[in-house]
Order: structure tokens, then C-alpha cells, then sequence
């Protein structure tokens, strides 16, 4: 969950939008991967670089699992090719189009 409006938000220099998608993509990718559930928080300072945040926080409901691996799992997507893919996927995406189809489909239901 993220408080942030994510509508109007710059996809290449706004930490909370960028990172809201990303912390939802971490959290599935940890409990598709280890069978869990998994809250992430991502914090940022001001200044700092969106690749490196301040903190990244991970908690999972199972303490038998090896930091290290999960710990992999996260580097993975704080890279600047992964921001670039990511800010890049915003871009060309559309939204309403994506909505509306949505909205279709439910209203045929």
C-alpha cells in the first residue's frame, strides 16, 4: 500500500510512485519464491538516488527463510537498468486504456 496519488506524478523522478510498483513487485516475487507473506517498505531520503534508497524494509510472516537469498531478490530490482525499464514501461503505457478495458470486462460480468 502506498499513500501516494500515483495520477500526475513524474515516473522518472518521483520515488513514491516508483516506488510503490516496486515494492509490490518485490513482495509478490517473495511470496510466489518462498511461499509467504511479505510486507515491504521502501524509504528515501531527499537527494537520494532512486536505485539506492535509504532503507528498504522486509517482513515475512516465516523466519526460517536465508536473508542473503532475499537480500538478492531485492538488489535484483535496484539497478539503474531496472529503473530504466520501469520508468520506461510508465511511459508507453496508457492507463485509461488499460482502465477502460478493466471496466469493460466487469461490466459484462
Amino acid at each position: 500500500m502506498n499513500t501516494e496519488a500515483p495520477a500526475g506524478k513524474n515516473p522518472v523522478h518521483h520515488s513514491g510512485k516508483l516506488y510503490n510498483i516496486l515494492a509490490n513487485r518485490i513482495s509478490y516475487k517473495i511470496s510466489k519464491t518462498y511461499n509467504c507473506n511479505v510486507i515491504v517498505n521502501i524509504a528515501a531520503r531527499n537527494g537520494d538516488l532512486l536505485h539506492k534508497p535509504h532503507r528498504v524494509y522486509i517482513k515475512m510472516d516465516r523466519k526460517d527463510i536465508d536473508k542473503l537469498k532475499v537480500r538478492k531478490v531485492v538488489a535484483g530490482y535496484f539497478t539503474e537498468a531496472n529503473f530504466r525499464r520501469l520508468t520506461q514501461s510508465i511511459i508507453n503505457s496508457d492507463p485509461i486504456k488499460e482502465h477502460s478495458f478493466k471496466s469493460l470486462i466487469f461490466q459484462r460480468i
